[in-house]
């Protein structure tokens, strides 16, 4: 009987053993996931450099560091997910509602936007509609390339909240 009991005990103390490294293991790796992905509420990101759309043509070929981030502002319509990326192009200052037809086969901006969004896209995106990320609530640039039909291929992520 004693040596069963210890038998046991050791198993039940292996168990618990096993479970507090998984636990521990578990917590670590959320905890370094949450670090790595830090969501700024409204007017709290670091302060950087801000840009445009009408800025982006200088930029091609840029690449931009996350220790002195530079953000795009300003207004951009929705053109759903293309190569498994939200896609969104800029707006016509004339015309912020309509930035072109529904039916037009391709968008006539030589600017495609591809945002980077982590569970905290913009709610009821849809097709044509638009976001407008300002300087309390920006994208940030991560890079600026001209692809090979001379369109502008900006890549961004979104980091405050929903």
């Amino acid at each position: 009987m004693t040596t069963m009991n210890r038998t046991f005990k050791t198993f039940a103390i292996q168990v618990i053993a096993a479970a507090v490294f998984a636990l521990t293991n578990q917590a670590h790796a959320q905890s370094a996931l949450h670090q790595k992905l830090i969501i700024y509420p409204d007017g709290h990101f670091p302060s950087g450099n801000f840009y445009t759309a009408a800025d982006v043509p200088r930029l091609a070929g840029r690449r931009f560091s996350a220790s002195s981030p530079s953000y795009l502002i300003g207004t951009f319509a929705y053109l759903g997910i293309i190569q498994g990326q939200p896609t969104f192009s800029p707006v016509p200052k004339t015309s912020p509602f309509a930035p072109f037809p529904p039916t037009y086969p391709t968008h006539p901006s030589t600017t495609v936007l591809r945002v980077r969004f982590f569970n905290n896209a913009p709610r009821k995106l849809a097709f044509g509609k638009a976001i407008a990320p300002n300087p309390r609530s920006p994208l940030t640039l991560t890079g600026v390339t001209r692809t090979k039909d001379s369109r502008l291929l900006v890549d961004t992520e979104y980091w405050g909240t929903p």
